[in-house]
Formats: structure tokens, sequence, C-alpha cells
């Protein structure tokens, strides 16, 4: 560790501010979430989550676009790899600037004693910060985070188009700047291999070497940074060893990535720090020296790239007009087959057309039938109820004669018996008679009648002349 980063203020200030620096594509989104989950203060004004980043940058909106333009004010941008031009820092634009810097921050961590504050672009501009810190009473801790940079390389390709050896640049201006500004201030190294590999001892270390103790370090925190910590955020992984052991690579590369994982694994030493600085200078020499050069390099490469990607385009057109040519003349068998098919449809649909006109004649009879026939059954209908109607007549009258029949029945029934009883009382007279007649004969023929004849003849007499 440096001298000045063992001696201890006096009087730590009450905010503590933790600076994630490293170079883009290099982790600093998931470090700043780990941390934020772990209970650091996010910016107000979050920047939204990208398809190239979508679990979000945990980055500053507003300082985001202050560095871009922090950045265009001294001449450079963020995918310059020239070292930054250090006299601009006096000058009175960085003091407007400074000015916007500290009104941003007060902003986005109103009320913060602990808070996240990340962007790659503050490993160049982290000088300017520092000022800032000072005046609003910030204890700045810096967490230096960083990547192969074959994948930094080859992750920017795929984002922004950038020429890998052009990202091989970047990547080294990043972390030399990040870590040349970052000395006398409390701070710790680690890799995003082992940020995604083994979390916990990372976080348990930076509190340790940053002197920071995580407010929500939990179990519910870990679940959170497990299920954030994902592999899917990884989609491009060289081996450490094409760096580090590989003859053809820049040795400044090679070296520099060389101590950034030692300092990640056992901790800085003055005598890396003393070859970084040597790498800085040549690395910065040697940019003067061949910048224009190397700028033509990459522009040629770059027209190089946009002529074979011209080539590729004009090969896939090829091949899309060929498979158009080929799309149209099956268009062109399909429309004539479809040519054919309408005329066959024509063809049954006049001949349905004309079973149509004949079955509708054919219902149109059934129709003149069917009402002759509804009229035949109305008839039948009248008819039906006239039928009925006589038949109750004739009920009506049979019941009558019925009921007639049965008096003259009754009548007739009397009258058999009156002509019973009076043939009974006939039989009974003529007997009578009969005996009567037996008896007057008897007595015309008795003795006693006929001497009593005389007598009789006197009465008669008398009565005669009577």
């Amino acid at each position: 560790m440096a001298k000045t980063a063992k001696k201890k203020p006096k009087e730590a200030p009450r905010k503590v501010g933790v600076i994630v620096l490293g170079m883009h594509r290099s982790g600093t989104s998931a470090l700043g979430g780990v941390l934020t989950m772990l209970g650091c203060d996010a910016p107000a004004t979050l920047m939204p989550p990208h398809p190239t980043n979508p679990k979000g940058f945990f980055e500053s909106k507003a300082l985001w676009g202050l560095n871009d333009d922090i950045l265009e004010a001294a001449g450079s941008s963020w995918k310059d790899w020239l070292p930054f031009n250090s006299g601009w820092l006096a000058s009175s634009k960085a003091d407007a600037f400074a000015e916007q810097v500290k009104t941003s921050v007060l902003s986005e961590f109103p009320d913060s004693r602990l808070f996240v504050l990340k962007d790659p672009r503050m490993c160049r501009l982290l000088p300017l910060y520092l000022d800032v810190f000072k005046q609003i009473d910030v204890r700045p801790v810096i967490a230096h985070v960083h990547r192969n940079p074959l994948d930094v390389a080859a992750s920017l390709h795929a984002r922004d188009g950038l020429d890998p050896e052009l990202g091989l640049l970047i990547w080294l201006r990043h972390v030399l700047d990040a870590e040349r500004n970052s000395r006398g201030l409390r701070r710790s190294f680690l890799s995003y291999d082992q940020l995604i590999q083994n979390w916990g001892g990372v976080v348990d270390r930076l509190g340790k070497e940053l002197k920071v103790s995580w407010p929500r370090l939990s179990s519910l925190a870990a679940a959170e940074i497990d299920s954030f910590l994902t592999p899917d955020l990884r989609h491009h992984e060289a081996a450490k060893e094409q760096v580090l052991e590989n003859p053809q690579a820049s040795a400044w590369i090679r070296d520099t990535y060389a101590i950034l994982q030692r300092w990640a694994d056992h901790g800085e030493t003055e005598a890396d720090r003393s070859e970084l600085d040597t790498i800085a200078a040549e690395f910065s020499r040697g940019a003067t020296t061949f910048s224009r050069l190397i700028d033509h390099g990459l522009d040629a490469t770059q027209q190089a790239g946009k002529v074979q990607a011209l080539l590729h385009e004009v090969a896939q057109l090829r091949s899309a007009l060929l498979q158009r040519q080929h799309e149209a003349q099956e268009w062109a068998d399909r429309t004539q087959k479809a040519e054919t098919d309408l005329k066959a449809k024509a063809l049954v649909e006049a001949r349905f057309a004309s079973e149509i006109t004949e079955l509708a004649a054919r219902l149109a009879r059934q129709g003149q039938d069917l009402d002759i026939h509804q009229q035949q059954r109305a008839l039948w209908a009248d008819e039906r109820a006239m039928l009925r109607n006589t038949t109750a007549e004739l009920e009506r009258g049979l019941t009558s004669q019925g009921a007639l029949l049965q008096q003259t029945a009754d009548s007739a029934e009397i009258l058999r018996q009156d002509v019973e009883e009076q043939q009974r009382q006939m039989a009974d007279q003529a007997l009578h008679i009969a005996q009567l007649s037996h008896v007057r004969d008897a007595l015309l023929n008795s003795t006693s009648w006929k001497l009593t004849a005389p007598l009789r003849r006197i009465m008669h007499l008398f009565r005669k002349s009577d």
C-alpha cells in the first residue's frame, strides 16, 4: 500500500461515497448493483436498463450526460485512448463544470451518508470529482474492478462495432488512469471473475479494506444478489492465459493485466505501482508518437471492414435477389395454377348456378302445389268441422230418440202389463160367466126352476102391467 493510503485523517467526513472505477464492459454495473443491494444509496435518477445491459447500469443519468459533456469540452470522448489533457483541469471551463458536478451529486444523493457512484468515464475524470468531494464533505473510497481485456474488446466490438485492437487500447488507458488518479485514497482491487464466482468473499474484503460496514448485509440481500449475479451477465469469456501467456500480446496490456490480477488476489505493492508508472509513461509517449498512424490504421481497418461489410451485404443482396426471383417464379406458377383453378371454379359455379335455377323452379312448383294442398286442407278442415257438427246433432238426435224409445218402451211395458191384467180379468170374467152359465144351466134344468116357471110368468105380467 502507498504511504498516503496508510495515513488516517483526524476526523473522517460524515458522508462516504463508494466510487466504482473500471473500464466499460468490465463489471462496473454488476458491482454497482451488488453495493446497492448491500445498502449503499443509488442515484436519484437511474439510467434505464438497455438490451446490452438488461439488469441495469446503477448509474446516474444526470452525471452520465454531464461526464460526456466534460470529455467533449476537454477534446476527448468515452472511447478515447490518448492521455487526458491535464491542463484542462486548471481552466475556467473545468471550474464551471465542477460546479455542475457538485450540484448534480448533491441532487442525486441529497440526504445520503453512504452512496455508490459509478461511471467508467470517472476513471479519467476522478481528479475533478475529488475536488468536488472535498467541497461537499464526502470521503471517497475506491472499488476498482477489472476484466480480461480480450473480453472487454470483444464486448465493445459486439455492442459498438469498435475494432478489438482499439478496444484494448481504450481498456489500457482507463485502467491506468483509474489506478493513477486514485492513489492516496482508500481503495480495493477486484476482478469481475471474482465478483461472479465469490461475491461474498469480495464484499467482505471490500468492507475491510475500505473501512465500510454494509448496512444491508443479510440473508435477504444475499438471495437478491444470488439472483442478480447470474451466468447470463457474461457473453464473452476468454481464458486469462490468452493474455498473460501470449507472447504476441502487447507487453503493456499483458503486464498491466498481470498486476491487476495480483492486486485482486494479494493486494497492491509499491514495485507494481512503479511498473505501472513506467507502462503509463511509455504508453503516453507512444500514443503521442503513433496516434495518427494508429488512427490511420484503424481508419483503414474500418474502411476495409466497411468494404468487407459492403461485399457481404452485396452477397446477401444477391442471395436475396435470387431468393426473390425464385419466389417470383413460385408466385408465377401459383398464379397460373390459381387462374386454372379459377376457370375450373367458374365452370363449377356455372353448373351450380344452373342447378340452383332448376332447384328454384322446382321449389316454386312445389310451393304452388303446397298452396293447393293447403287450400284442400282448409276445405277438408271445413268439411271435418261440418261433419263434427252434423255428428254432434245426430248424436243429440239419437240421444233424444233413445230417450223417446225408452219412454215408449216404458209405456209399452205398462200397456203390456195392463193388457195382461185385462186379459187376466177377462179370463176371470169368462170363468165367472162360465160358472154362471153353468149355474144357470143347472138352475134352468133344475126341478125347482121348472116348478116355479108359472110363478115367474105371473110376476113378469105384474111388472109389465106396472
